[in-house]
């Protein structure tokens, strides 16, 4: 059996939780050593990946190639291997991963407006229907009371 309109709770709408697992949750405390090792990574891959490093490694190649160049195809095809698969893909590909992680926080904030957006229509109808449902029982009071 359906309980009256009078005795159905109503949603408000500011106690909607969002509560997203992962998302603003308080992080545990980690010990000196795991932030200290994270934070040497950051750093490491920082600079493995930047584009100076890129710059520099090339130049080291080249100025290895002109003092000692190699000799016969053999030499020659490892050295081009190993530098252009071994020292100059790194730097790269961690430029490209960073620039496709910088498109995906930029479609992550976009997402996150429109759903904002959308919440904020939906609390604006909540209010509404709260305010509705307070006149249907005024008016529905003053039909009893005729």
């Amino acid at each position: 059996m359906d309980k009256p309109l009078s005795d159905q709770q109503t949603i408000n709408p500011d106690r909607i939780d969002l509560d997203i697992e992962g998302v603003d949750q308080p992080t545990p405390r980690r010990s000196l050593v795991a932030r200290f090792n994270d934070a040497a990574a950051e750093r490491t891959a920082s600079v493995l990946s930047s584009m100076w490093l890129f710059w520099l490694i090339v130049g080291i190649f080249i100025v290895a190639f002109t003092v000692q160049p190699p000799k016969g195809a053999y030499e020659m095809t490892m050295f081009f291997m190993s530098a252009a698969f071994g020292a100059l893909a790194l730097p790269v590909l961690a430029f490209v991963s960073n620039i496709q992680g910088d498109r995906q926080e930029q479609l992550m904030n976009k997402m996150q407006d429109e759903l904002m957006e959308e919440l904020r229509i939906i609390r604006e109808l909540a209010d509404t229907n709260v305010e509705e449902l307070r006149i249907a029982k005024e008016l529905a009071g003053d039909q009893a009371d005729n």
